[in-house]
């Protein structure tokens, strides 16, 4: 996913992405712990039973390199360019567009809750 974005000329299509990278950094700082709680099971796993150490083990090393290639993606210069600030400035507005923040309002209290008389 972090690869494939590719940011646009106006403004729109670059706030669009950083809120999509926002989102999806956030997800990773939430799943963080999970990942840790998988690691210190497949820790569990190998240490008790010497039966199925060995594909406890290899599936460890997998689960342990797919999360490292994904952090690391996620943080190094692969991060998508269009979160990056200078990107956001040099982004150009297109004519007679709004930003996303003009376009649509904030929902209120009283659009979310239910109408009832």
């Amino acid at each position: 996913m972090l690869q494939t974005m590719v940011p646009g000329k106006d403004i729109e299509d670059v706030e669009i992405m950083k809120h999509r990278y926002d989102g999806f950094d956030k997800e990773m700082n939430a799943n963080a712990s999970r990942v840790a709680v998988v690691n210190q099971l497949a820790r569990r796993l190998i240490n008790a039973n010497t039966r199925t150490r060995r594909k406890s083990q290899s599936k460890t090393r997998l689960i342990r390199s797919c999360a490292s290639r994904l952090r690391a993606n996620a943080m190094t210069s692969n991060r998508p360019t269009a979160c990056r600030p200078s990107t956001l400035s040099a982004a150009r507005q297109s004519p007679g567009s709004r930003t996303r923040s003009e376009s649509s309002p904030k929902p209120t209290a009283s659009r979310w809750t239910s109408r009832e008389s």
